[in-house]
């Protein structure tokens, strides 16, 4: 699997160039952009992962974890009468022959739980200073962070430890933002579009990665390819050869991305057939009376 460290070197060869620290610093910035926008476009197999959430009883919602990218799919675990699936769509595009349980997701007004802005944060560290955060009442524990104009999501073990290990640049003062504003709420509904309450229901889906600060870290994608030609073409416009960038956005649009996507496997997510409203069928009797 390739690393941080072979995608720099590409960019850098093509470009002939020998990059300075200041330009270095913005590669690396820019590669990481680039890799949380490529992560984002649909379920990678390494990002993939789930959770389980209580349902809400209004139109308020639950949270949902703020690295979360995408969703696969969104399953309530019924050992008597089947799983059931949520399917997401908005409630004015429900037909009246065609209900479902269904889920929605969007982003509150107020979204941000909590920020400090005089954050002491060390390189390979699971923890911070913050006399704002240390006089803190309330316990975050369990919500995400995000640190500065970082770009990774790490987890709360305590209002003031956290996971996994941050491994960027050291800060003597920078801003902590608990619940960052990306962070969406979940509605559920049932068939007959009253809100779904008291249940658990497996949200499947897949997560931002973290972000590449050492040569050594792996991409965590089936190719690094896409990752390269993206930073080369960047590279290249920066540098004002766009019709050289041209030639690889060719490269990358019609090989790169298209080889990636078909190593990439489906998620495999256990399930029962159900019909059209989310019942379980058999053939028993006929087949389109039970599915109907």
């Amino acid at each position: 699997m390739e690393t941080a460290g072979d995608v720099i070197d590409y960019v850098a060869k093509v470009i002939r160039r020998t990059l300075n620290e200041e330009d270095m610093a913005y590669l690396w910035k820019r590669m990481n952009i680039l890799y949380f926008r490529i992560a984002k476009k649909q379920s990678w197999e390494l990002l993939r992962t789930q959770v389980d959430v209580e349902t809400g009883t209004d139109e308020d919602g639950v949270w949902l974890p703020s690295n979360l990218a995408g969703i696969d799919k969104v399953i309530r675990r019924d050992s008597t009468n089947g799983d059931i699936e949520f399917l997401e769509r908005s409630r004015a595009g429900v037909e009246e022959h065609d209900r479902n349980y269904r889920f929605t997701r969007y982003c509150p007004a107020t979204v941000v739980a909590f920020t400090a802005s005089d954050v002491v944060l060390q390189k390979d560290a699971a923890a911070f200073t913050s006399t704002l955060m240390s006089a803190e009442t309330d316990d975050y524990t369990d919500m995400f962070v995000r640190f500065g104009e970082e770009q990774g999501y790490y987890q709360l073990l305590t209002n003031l430890t956290f996971t996994p290990t941050y491994n960027g640049p050291t800060f003597s003062k920078t801003t902590v933002e608990v619940r960052p504003d990306n962070t969406q709420k979940m509605i559920f509904l049932d068939p007959n579009e009253d809100y779904e309450s008291g249940e658990t229901v497996t949200v499947y889906y897949w997560r931002t990665p973290l972000p590449l600060y050492d040569r050594k870290q792996q991409v965590l994608l089936p190719s690094a390819l896409p990752l390269q030609l993206e930073l080369l073409i960047d590279a290249l416009v920066w540098k004002r050869r766009d019709r050289t960038a041209d030639r690889y956005r060719a490269e990358l649009e019609n090989d790169a991305m298209p080889e990636m996507v078909a190593m990439n496997p489906p998620r495999s997510v256990p399930f029962y057939p159900k019909s059209v409203v989310n019942t379980a069928f058999t053939c028993a009797e006929n087949y389109f009376k039970d599915r109907y």
